[in-house]
């Protein structure tokens, strides 16, 4: 008779587990030395201590399987044990929990997200939770999470900070001449030569911005379309050329390449004249061929925006405003009163156009930022490599409304934006390095790299403008004395960015930052820790102006604070009464505005197509 052997002394079937490649493996003390070393740069010894005590909780809970993440979770609540928070933070493991991914794919996006519910949006918002968490534990210093966290400070598309640059804008004649590659390399998608074609042109302008978007996590524009395509339908009638802007509006329109599956966020610079910047410079035609120079093609160039402002008024089959591309409308000094007439029109209609005002033919306004001068005949590249704002009010709850105290802070919170500026300087170039935004650092003609780091703008956001004047002086924007006060934080901003510059080298700016989930963010987190943050009910984007002034009131509180912000100083006005229209265009004009949208009153859409 065979002896039974008692439980107890049964030798216990070694621990599997369940490793991030899909295996089953034994359970190894050696395998957690090692990674522990590799990973967090622990002394040898200290790791072989934690890795004891891990196989000695494991052995105690008498499981058949583990999962290399609860592994990891043990090996860090040990680490947390023996005070080595440092070396947690870089061997915690980035993810999201099992009912928060159920619930998005079931559910879906808040309302909030205002984005599609769709199977890329939900893959693209899990991957988004990893991205970001990687730039809390591993790009960001603490502190500097800290500032976000608090609301101090916002860090714009943090989800992609740690792999790729902001915003751009595309000057088209590199790709008008050399053609396009798509992937940037010529080895993943098929390479495309010089565009011969109109068709082709405008097919391929719209290429290059889904290409671009690969490699940039916010919006992309294109710097004077209407003039760069213009020798491409020399000899056109007006309705082909109507066809031509209607097939580009609708392929941008119908483009799901960013976020997950949404349309893109896109702008286009239309002028009403040839700017100075390119009127002498040569005309890239059919081919990659020069034709003249720009100056050449003015009529070309009218029929082009004439037929985008047609195209929008009519809105899609439906009778929808076309939302993006964006229209930014160059009107330049003596604006044709055919297409202005046309742009009031859309804008009485849809809202759709924003004003560039002034002679400003060598700036575009990519997410109302400016874009630097290039010589003529050189490509000129916009936009702002990252973007980081700064909650004003916050500032002034901070200081408890004492004016030095308040200073001080806001220094300090512009050195912490200054700081993570930096890091996202750092992050670009080590991306290029590793050819990891292909598309952006591809050669250009002239033999250099189509994206130049160094020379994208740095971007110091303001906003909540209005509500820090009513906390530190008891007035708003509206009244002279706020704006004189709004003038001295403003005047400080710039001066401390024009240190920053002159200690660096490279181009800070101050910008008015419109973005309403910014300014939302800033106030759900200063009402929960400020009582008087939480009476005021919202605050006001950028550096406005109270939207219940009216529209000529808005321009004037506002104007004085214009000068400082040469990194963008977008406005908006509320649509005037029918036939007002022109006349506020005139007074945002001598109020010295440089780019101002319209809203507030809209018609209901109607199907004009069928």
């Amino acid at each position: 008779m065979t002896a039974q052997i008692p439980p107890s002394l049964e030798k216990p079937e070694p621990v599997r587990v369940r490793t991030s490649q899909n295996l089953l493996v034994p359970f190894s003390k050696e395998k957690i030395v090692v990674s522990l070393v590799d990973e967090t740069n622990i002394d040898e010894a200290i790791a072989k201590s934690i890795a004891q005590e891990v196989e000695h909780d494991v052995s105690r809970m008498h499981l058949k399987y583990l999962t290399a993440p609860l592994i990891r979770e043990i090996v860090n609540v040990k680490l947390l044990e023996h005070g080595y928070e440092s070396a947690r933070m870089r061997y915690t493991r980035l993810g999201m929990p099992v009912y928060d991914a159920r619930e998005l794919i079931f559910t879906g996006p808040s309302e909030r997200e205002e984005i599609p519910h769709n199977p890329e949006t939900v893959h693209k918002m899990m991957a988004d939770v990893v991205s970001r968490e990687y730039a809390y534990v591993n790009i960001l210093p603490p502190t500097r999470v800290d500032d976000h966290m608090s609301g101090n400070l916002h860090i714009h598309r943090l989800n992609y900070f740690a792999t790729r640059p902001y915003c751009f804008s595309h000057d088209l004649r590199p790709f008008l001449r050399s053609g396009l590659k798509v992937d940037g390399l010529g080895r993943f998608a098929p390479v495309a030569g010089p565009a011969k074609a109109p068709d082709v042109a405008f097919l391929q302008a719209s290429r290059v911005l889904s290409a671009a978007q690969t490699n940039c996590s916010g919006s992309q524009g294109l710097i004077a379309l209407n003039v760069l395509l213009s020798p491409y339908v020399t000899g056109l009638d007006y309705t082909q050329i109507k066809q031509l802007v209607q097939m580009f509006v609708f392929e941008m329109s119908h483009m799901y390449v960013t976020r997950g599956g949404q349309t893109m966020t896109s702008t286009i610079d239309l002028h009403f004249n040839i700017p100075k910047n390119l009127a002498s410079c040569e005309a890239v035609s059919s081919g990659g061929s020069v034709k003249g120079v720009y100056s050449d093609y003015s009529t070309e160039s009218e029929s082009i925006l004439e037929a985008f402002l047609d195209i929008y008024l009519q809105g899609d089959y439906a009778g929808n405003p076309f939302k993006y591309p964006q229209l930014n409308l160059f009107l330049g000094k003596s604006p044709s009163e055919k297409l202005l007439s046309k742009a009031l029109e859309l804008t009485e209609k849809f809202q759709t156009p924003y004003f560039v005002l002034g002679d400003q033919e060598g700036l575009t306004y990519q997410n109302s930022s400016y874009i630097f001068n290039c010589p003529e005949d050189e490509p000129s590249r916009g936009g702002v490599l990252q973007t980081v704002t700064i909650n004003l009010p916050k500032i002034a709850y901070d200081s408890n409304t004492d004016e030095d105290r308040f200073f001080t802070i806001l220094d300090q919170r512009m050195s912490a934006a200054k700081d993570v500026l930096f890091l996202k300087r750092e992050v670009v170039h080590r991306s290029m390095e590793g050819n990891l935004i292909p598309f952006l650092q591809q050669k250009i003609p002239d033999g250099e790299s189509y994206l130049i780091p160094d020379l994208q703008p740095l971007s110091i956001g303001v906003t909540g403008m209005n509500e820090l004047l009513e906390i530190m002086t008891g007035v708003s924007l509206s009244d002279k004395t706020g704006q004189e006060f709004g003038r001295k934080v403003l005047g400080r901003m710039k001066e401390n960015s024009e240190e920053y510059r002159k200690q660096s080298g490279l181009n800070f700016q101050i910008a008015g930052c419109p973005a309403t989930k910014v300014r939302d963010r800033f106030f759900k987190i200063d009402s929960i820790n400020y009582s008087a943050a939480s009476k005021i009910g919202t605050y006001t984007p950028s550096f406005e102006a109270s939207q219940k002034l009216d529209a000529s009131h808005k321009l004037l509180s506002e104007s004085s604070l214009l000068p400082f912000l040469d990194g963008g100083a977008l406005q908006s006005l509320p649509v005037p009464e029918s036939g007002k229209l022109r006349e506020l265009l005139n007074e945002a004009v001598k109020s010295g505005s440089k780019y101002i949208k319209f809203e507030g009153r809209r018609k209901n859409a109607k199907n004009r197509n069928t």
